[in-house]
């Protein structure tokens, strides 16, 4: 699927201070240029951000079955998942991450208490109060990123870190003019033969 997005979810189980080091290379620019918020679970915070439910096919799942570039990270991959461990393989990650095209790419750090989104679609410098269900990361990452949805998605897209709802209008309009310069290059060289 050539979406021309990357959406980057990692999972930690190290700390919320984890996300507010400075140290942790663009984890700074990450928080200014995105939104964090406390993160609720019912069982397991990894199956339901993946799911949109408390059980279910993954967003994952979802990704491969429609064939999304889902390898090695680089500007060319759609959706790539990561669990970081160490404080090492954490701020590596973000160092490739962040190194990515800000414009097109969605990051989205998962703890089992806090969530960040950062980037693409979503509200810059925001931490929310209100807890986000872990079960909402999955409609938000399909919403923003083009990603398909898990077919037993009981949960919407974190409307909260949304950058306004007309983004996809834009990017439809976007496309539109797009769709109207080709047929018109089409059209013009049809009428030339």
């Amino acid at each position: 699927m050539a979406t021309g997005k990357t959406a980057v979810l990692v999972f930690t189980s190290l700390n919320e201070g984890i996300f507010s080091d400075q140290k942790t290379s663009g984890m700074m620019k990450l928080f200014n240029e995105g939104t964090a918020a406390p993160l609720t679970v019912k069982k397991d915070f990894r199956i339901e951000t993946l799911s949109g439910a408390e059980s279910g096919e993954s967003v994952v799942d979802a990704a491969h079955k429609g064939g999304y570039v889902m390898e090695e990270l680089s500007d060319a991959t759609e959706f790539y998942v990561a669990d970081c461990v160490t404080k090492e393989s954490f701020a590596e990650l973000m160092k490739e991450a962040t190194a990515l095209d800000p414009k097109k790419t969605l990051i989205t750090i998962v703890s089992p208490s806090a969530v960040l989104f950062s980037g693409l679609g979503v509200k810059k410098n925001v931490k929310l109060s209100t807890p986000i269900p872990a079960s909402s990361i999955a409609p938000t990452l399909a919403l923003i990123a083009d990603l398909p949805l898990p077919a037993q998605v009981a949960y919407p897209p974190a409307y909260a870190v949304l950058d306004g709802l007309d983004f996809k209008a834009r990017e439809f309009a976007e496309m539109k003019r797009t769709m109207d310069g080709l047929m018109k290059n089409i059209e013009e060289a049809n009428s030339q033969n």
